[in-house]
């Protein structure tokens, strides 16, 4: 399968997608040197193109995940599945979102580890769950059993 490619004459890539991601995952230090490098030289502009991003809902959900997976150390979070876990939690709310914990509909969330980290959670889909931020950050690094909302 090939990718598109807008400056060939044929509109596609001369390599197949298994090949490109073959050689780059080779070439792994030279594309992280050049990327950055442009993203020394293009700071602002990178900077605004991501703030930019994160405010439409893909890009929020890509963000949270590259979040989830730089403190993760087991298990990756993929936007496809913070979409999943969004879509399931609007299920159990009427307009917005709703705290697993306390029930209550909230405008932001927080995205919880049930299992924290530290105690040898992972960043899974089954270990995450949508909270306020009063249950969030009231339960902390504590295991649901060691926590109970306080209503």
């Amino acid at each position: 399968m090939f990718s598109k490619n807008r400056s060939s004459k044929d509109g596609l890539v001369y390599q197949c997608k298994q090949c490109c991601a073959l050689y780059r995952k080779k070439n792994k230090d030279m594309y992280r040197k050049s990327s950055l490098k442009y993203w020394d030289s293009n700071r602002e502009a990178c900077n605004e193109k991501a703030r930019e991003r994160s405010k439409t809902i893909k890009g929020h959900l890509i963000s949270k995940a590259k979040k989830l997976n730089r403190r993760a150390k087991g298990g990756i979070v993929t936007a496809k599945d913070l979409k999943l876990l969004r879509a399931m939690n609007k299920t159990l709310g009427a307009d917005g979102w709703v705290c697993e914990y306390c029930n209550k509909e909230v405008d932001s969330y927080h995205i919880d580890h049930r299992i924290p980290i530290v105690k040898g959670g992972k960043s899974e889909l089954r270990n995450l769950s949508i909270s306020c931020a009063r249950c969030n950050l009231s339960k902390g690094d504590k295991l649901l059993s060691e926590w109970s909302p306080t209503l």
